[in-house]
């Protein structure tokens, strides 16, 4: 009789990155917040490009013609800089850290995004009729502006790291629930992937992530994985021969 699969966690790796559940569970979660964060972002800044464009036509410095482009300069920055903050965040290695150089790309992005957020708050405030309810009502498109951003970049740098600790840490590659055979006894999925990859190829065809997944009777999620390693580890295999004539 089929034991039930248990899920067994490495030490200091919580169980949503390592069951299968709630891992999909979690992905349904990120993608409704990254919806909700994204139409939020959306309507303050057609809220915000609104009241800066009135701003400007009203002040008088620039041809009306041109009013349109105020609003641009102001907030597009404020997502320029977070863009600039998570990619310098996400792209930082240990030999740039301490660095004169790595302080500026550090420093700069954070400084930009300040910058924007407070010329956004200035120009919708500056708008707004000289009331304390009129003022508190205009900073309300640029309040919502940043913090949408800021909190879609905190998604994107989760992900990110999410998608770093999957592919460092060989507990994504334990076989899933369903991948047991009968008690005491589990499938080599990568040797199945392995002689599977042979066979198409012998036959002229390229095996699928799906075409496996079928094949395994498994997840197509956990075939594309199983294949992606295999391939690696045929890249990795056919480079050795080479790498040895050269330490020769």
């Amino acid at each position: 009789m089929p034991a039930a699969a248990a899920v067994v966690c490495a030490p200091g790796l919580p169980a949503s990155v390592v069951d299968p559940w709630l891992r999909r569970l979690l992905s349904g979660i990120v993608t409704a917040m990254t919806g909700v964060v994204v139409m939020v972002a959306v309507l303050a800044f057609v809220a915000s490009f609104g009241a800066i464009h009135q701003f400007a036509l009203r002040s008088g410095g620039i041809a009306p013609g041109y009013a349109w482009m105020i609003p641009l300069f102001v907030d597009s920055f404020v997502f320029v800089g977070a863009c600039g903050d998570l990619w310098c965040a996400l792209t930082r290695t240990v030999t740039d850290r301490g660095s004169g150089w790595e302080q500026v790309t550090v420093w700069a992005p954070k400084l930009l995004l300040v910058a924007a957020a407070t010329a956004s708050y200035g120009l919708n405030v500056a708008h707004a009729p000289a009331t304390s309810a009129a003022r508190t009502v205009a900073a309300l498109p640029p309040t919502a502006l940043v913090v949408t951003e800021v909190v879609l970049m905190l998604i994107v740098r989760r992900a990110a790291a999410y998608r770093t600790l999957q592919l460092t840490n060989p507990e994504f590659d334990r076989p899933w629930p369903g991948d047991t055979e009968q008690v005491g006894t589990v499938r080599d999925l990568r040797a199945e992937t392995g002689r599977l990859v042979d066979a198409w190829q012998a036959h002229g065809r390229q095996l699928t992530g799906t075409d496996l997944a079928r094949q395994l009777g498994t997840s197509a999620r956990h075939a594309r994985r199983l294949l992606a390693a295999h391939r690696a580890a045929a890249s990795t295999n056919d480079r050795q021969p080479h790498d040895k004539e050269v330490v020769r």
